[in-house]
């Protein structure tokens, strides 16, 4: 009961912390520019960037808060960025073509815009849910196994929830994404991993937004050989380091 007391209260100053910057952000841009549209806003990830950090470093200073970043090898950067890049365009091009959905990019398509979405939002989210949360969450359970299950699940939905785009198939789709991060940061321990498929994936959504719908055929068939391509590279990886392990074990 401690440890879930300590818990929320943690979760709450993480609240608190992130939400502060980026409430003055809306409120900058309605004075600049008489409106709040967060997916074209300049200011909203930004200043909730500089909240991650301020709340890393003062988690950082409680002892609560250790980021797992362990240098991953190149193999592991390719295979996630090529799954970050494929995995959810992919569904988005079949639900396309086996439903007739609709995909458009909202906002301002600049280059500023396009950085703000796929870089600092990545880097944003994932040290606010992967990171420090997760981490606030760990406190509250001792088994490790359950613990990890719990962990990924609580920060999944809260990261879908707050895109705010409430019941939906993206929101389920998000939640999907959160869950492939969730086991990205507790398999290969590396925050660093969890910023690469992320980026690849804001980006690969923002950019299929444009692609006409002539076009749709080939991009489907381009995301599903680099889908394909990232798994072979990370069942290989596998197979080695269970070959590797039992060549220590038996010696």
């Amino acid at each position: 009961m401690k440890n879930l007391l300590c818990t929320l209260k943690y979760c709450l100053v993480l609240l608190i912390l992130c939400i502060f910057p980026f409430c003055i952000a809306l409120v900058t841009e309605y004075a600049i520019s008489g409106e709040t549209a967060i997916v074209s806003n300049y200011l909203v990830m930004p200043m909730t960037l500089i909240g991650a950090i301020i709340s890393a470093f003062v988690f950082k200073r409680e002892g609560v808060f250790k980021l797992k970043n362990r240098r991953p090898s190149l193999k592991e950067m390719v295979s996630v960025a090529g799954i970050g890049l494929a995995f959810k365009p992919l569904i988005l091009c079949i639900l396309h073509f086996a439903v007739s959905l609709g995909l458009t990019n909202s906002g301002k398509n600049n280059i500023v815009s396009f950085i703000i979405a796929v870089f600092v939002a990545a880097v944003a989210e994932e040290l606010i849910f992967r990171g420090i949360l997760s981490d606030i969450i760990n406190i509250s359970h001792s088994e490790q196994k359950l613990n990890t299950v719990i962990t990924i699940a609580i920060t999944s939905v809260l990261w879908a929830a707050s895109h705010l785009y409430g019941f939906s198939l993206y929101t389920i789709l998000l939640i999907i994404d959160g869950i492939i991060l969730g086991l990205i940061y507790h398999r290969y321990k590396s925050i660093l991993l969890c910023i690469i498929y992320h980026a690849a994936n804001n980006a690969a959504v923002i950019i299929l937004g444009q692609v006409g719908q002539n076009h749709w055929i080939p991009v489907t068939v381009a995301f599903t050989v680099i889908l394909a391509f990232s798994l072979c590279i990370i069942i290989c990886s596998y197979k080695s380091s269970d070959a590797l392990n039992h060549t220590v074990r038996e010696q």
